[in-house]
């Protein structure tokens, strides 16, 4: 039987391994904030299934939010619905942290052609990779440190065991064939 995946279920299976990729290997390379930016412009992108979003500096330092109203009726006060919470709100902090992460390569970014307010979009760079390796916390690595010393300490002395015990075989059967020899010979 042949499967066919749609669109949509590739696009789905791109954004959870892009998403996962990004938790499990982007996270040790990048700082608090700039791990808050980078998901505030993958759900601004990859959220809404597109692959670039125009997102000001009120964006990332207010929010996106919409107001909602279920009817016409002026008197209606309706409900705010948020489409992105803030990164931070400090505007310097958010400008130097996107700065950064494009500097790194983790975000794209390019200006908007032929729009005369000099909008910015941004991307997440799916192919981008840290450039370190993550860091171990120091207690880890003493810990695991410790019991792989311990293990070798303890393999070290089974395999020592182990050879005395062949050395005293191969001692045995030499007397063993000595003794049979003399006896041969008739002593």
């Amino acid at each position: 039987m042949h499967q066919h995946t749609t669109p949509e279920a590739t696009r789905k299976a791109e954004r959870t391994e892009l998403q996962n990729k990004i938790i499990r290997h982007w996270f040790h390379d990048l700082s608090a904030l700039e791990r808050l930016a980078v998901i505030f412009i993958f759900d601004r992108t990859w959220g809404w299934n597109k692959e670039w979003e125009v997102i000001t500096l009120d964006h990332f330092t207010k929010g996106v939010f919409s107001y909602v109203s279920n009817t016409k009726d002026p008197e209606d006060l309706g409900y705010i619905e948020t489409f992105a919470a803030p990164f931070t709100r400090d505007r310097t902090r958010a400008s130097k942290v996107i700065s950064e992460l494009v500097r790194k390569g983790a975000v794209l970014k390019r200006k908007v052609k032929g729009n005369p307010k000099g909008l910015i979009e941004y991307s997440i760079n799916a192919n981008w990779e840290p450039d370190r390796e993550p860091e171990l916390p120091d207690k880890f690595v003493l810990k695991n440190r410790s019991l792989f010393v311990a293990e070798l300490e303890a393999v070290k002395k089974i395999e020592e065991k182990e050879e005395r015990r062949k050395k005293r075989r191969r001692e045995q059967r030499k007397k063993g064939r000595l003794k049979q020899k003399k006896k041969n010979e008739g002593g």
